[in-house]
């Protein structure tokens, strides 16, 4: 399933594979943006859906508060 991951938060090597310096994964960008085939790109990439950014807010997080229905 792409939507899992064994990828654990607290894993410093995998945040390091997946998190850009300004703490976003290619994920919330996605979201960011309201992209989503970006977003169905990187969940199949293997970016893990549970990953938090600097003020621990997921991509879910961010599409919800933006209302972006279709992504959740």
């Amino acid at each position: 399933n792409i939507y899992f991951s064994d990828c654990k938060n607290d894993d410093i090597s995998c945040r390091r594979k997946y998190q850009r310096k300004n703490s976003l994964t290619d994920l919330h960008e996605a979201v960011k943006i309201n992209c989503i085939k970006s977003v169905e790109y990187a969940l199949a990439s293997g970016v893990p859906i549970d990953h938090v950014d600097h003020a621990k807010q997921s991509a879910l997080y961010y599409a919800c508060e933006r209302g972006y229905i279709k992504i959740v």
